[in-house]
């Protein structure tokens, strides 16, 4: 993370899929098992945050076309594909809008 002149925090993910997580507004938790062996509980802050912030799988008929052309391979190849939780107020998303649909 970098941090400008101005407070305002860069982020760059660097890993595989790393930067689709911010992209695409991907809600994935923090590995609370790990953190607790070194004494650090966020549990109630987790619980706190889920109160206060839209997060949720992705419904249906807001996939766009080549999210569900994915979904469906993966699933007749026999892949346990599963929607991830997402950021995001659904009931202002548009349907077929790319920047969220995937």
């Amino acid at each position: 993370m970098f941090l400008t002149k101005n407070f305002l925090a860069v982020v760059r993910a660097i890993s595989t899929g790393g930067s689709s997580r911010y992209y695409c507004a991907l809600a994935v938790g923090p590995p609370v098992g790990r953190l607790k062996k070194f004494g650090v509980d966020l549990t109630a802050e987790i619980e706190e945050l889920k109160e206060e912030v839209p997060c949720a799988p992705l419904r249906d008929d807001l996939m766009i076309q080549a999210a569900q052309v994915f979904k469906k391979s993966a699933l007749e190849l026999g892949y346990n594909w599963q929607k991830v939780n997402k950021f995001i107020y659904q009931d202002k998303c548009r349907k077929e809008c790319d920047l969220v649909g995937m």
